[in-house]
């Protein structure tokens, strides 16, 4: 048996909300970790359901190769899971465009129904 994959930081990685999806660029694996209503952001908007979600994210993928690392994570006593991301944006060359630290806060029990994420200052 394997053990748990682990956060940077050591602690147990936290509970898929597709971000496995995402790295492997798996659309429907992304999705099948958010409810249909999720509100996702993007722009001063944001989107909402699945199918803009998925649409958004089949777009982005013909131009990046997004990358998020857990660094670590914590349930919030709002009922929120923060989970810390390192994330690396790459050209479809591979060449890095972008890289940051982001907190990804999820409103969830198994399944997300809203993703919010803000920029880590100074991180």
């Amino acid at each position: 048996m394997t053990a748990p994959r682990r956060c940077a930081d050591g602690s147990p990685r936290p509970p898929d909300a597709g971000l496995h999806g995402y790295n492997a660029q798996d659309v429907e694996a992304l999705l099948a970790r958010v409810s249909n209503r999720v509100d996702w952001p993007y722009g001063a908007d944001g989107l909402h359901g699945k199918q803009a979600v998925r649409a958004y994210w089949n777009e982005q993928w013909t131009r990046t190769r997004t990358h998020g690392e857990p660094v670590s994570f914590s349930e919030l006593d709002d009922g929120r899971t923060a989970v810390h991301i390192n994330q690396v944006v790459r050209s479809l060359e591979g060449s890095v465009m972008f890289r940051g630290h982001f907190l990804h806060m999820h409103r969830s029990n198994a399944i997300s129904s809203r993703v919010d994420i803000e920029a880590v200052p100074g991180a």
